[in-house]
């Protein structure tokens, strides 16, 4: 792949995602609270860096975009397989509970029509951050759009208020079942990605000149939100439009800095990237489907016990579910051939 450093990114990106979501739902972190609040300010929503990625790609593919094609490869890349992951957590849904206990809204639908819906949100069942593949089919059936947005540089000063708007919304609390705010908040962060392709002859002697630059605005905010800041890791809100921890979303703010550091960083210094890096990267959409599912399996098969939340116990269970994610894309691709993309990512 040209674009090594784009690549690398997702490869770090896949890491943030895994390791973020392994603090979470079998650890007391009681006596480790600002470990634990280090560790999301650190790891959590890591989804904004392969949005990025995302937008950076189809910026990138544009010359060649031709939306019926697009839309086909996205469906045999992205929606078949998530169709496929997806069957196991919904089968168990439905079978070990009642599928509209926690969800009331659809308790007078019938078994096709709340199986659709747990297919359209995504994230209402064991595999909670699969909410993420119905907003990105959003960004894909909005590909004119964003190739209009390219031919038309100007629309890009949209950033302004979309960004606006991102601080403004945030991101709902877990379960993630609102796809078109997911979309509204990770919407700048796309053409963010987009931008910078289209003006990366601009954009790439930047990053390497200024890296120390870019490493202070990262390592002030982290300090701000660690250290003075009293909210940690994701800005949820149960509705939009409310300010409860402030007007400023640092989060968000330290991801797309760490997007474009982390850029610079490969591009100044490529032997940062290897082999291991590179193949995490090009199974990163394996990692994403199956990596929950691990989870959840060690939760039942210890018996849905609580361990207490120290480094050690976090690093094995991410590295644990990292390992099996691996396994899995090469066993699938063993196994399935030609067809493992459609079926599992890879």
């Amino acid at each position: 792949m040209q674009l090594s450093h784009i690549h690398s990114l997702r490869g770090v990106a896949i890491i943030f995602i895994v390791f973020g979501h392994a603090l979470f739902f079998q650890f007391d972190w009681d006596n480790n609270t600002e470990t634990l609040n280090t560790l999301k300010d650190i790891l959590t929503n890591g989804t904004i860096m392969f949005v990025f990625v995302a937008g950076y790609l189809f910026q990138y593919k544009l010359e060649k975009f031709h939306w019926g094609e697009y839309i086909k490869n996205k469906f045999y890349n992205v929606i078949s397989p998530y169709i496929i992951v997806s069957l196991p957590a919904i089968i168990y849904t439905f079978w070990f509970s009642n599928p509209s206990q926690p969800f009331p809204q659809i308790a007078e639908w019938n078994s096709s029509m709340q199986v659709l819906w747990y297919y359209m949100v995504g994230g209402a069942h064991v595999n909670y951050s699969l909410w993420f593949i119905p907003m990105i089919i959003l960004f894909f059936i909005g590909a004119p759009l964003f190739a209009w947005i390219s031919r038309n540089p100007v629309s890009y000063l949209t950033l302004i208020p979309l960004y606006i708007l991102s601080f403004a919304i945030h991101r709902e609390p877990f379960p993630n079942l609102d796809i078109l705010r997911n979309a509204l908040f990770f919407l700048p962060i796309y053409m963010t990605g987009m931008l910078a392709c289209q003006y990366r002859a601009t954009f790439d002697p930047l990053l390497t000149r200024h890296l120390g630059v870019i490493f202070a605005l990262f390592a002030g905010i982290l300090i701000i939100q660690i250290g003075i800041n009293s909210h940690h890791g994701v800005y949820h809100t149960t509705v939009p439009f409310i300010f409860p921890r402030g007007y400023i979303d640092w989060l968000l703010l330290q991801k797309i800095i760490l997007c474009f550091l982390i850029m610079g960083l490969f591009m100044k210094y490529p032997n940062l990237s290897n082999r291991t890096l590179n193949y995490l990267a090009s199974i990163s959409f394996t990692i994403f489907f199956f990596h929950v599912y691990f989870y959840f399996s060690f939760n039942v098969l210890l018996g849905y016990q609580t361990f207490e939340g120290t480094l050690g116990n976090w690093f094995l269970r991410g590295s644990a579910s990292l390992f099996l994610c691996v396994l899995t894309a090469w066993a699938g691709k063993k196994i399935l051939g030609k067809h493992s993309r459609a079926v599992i990512g890879y």
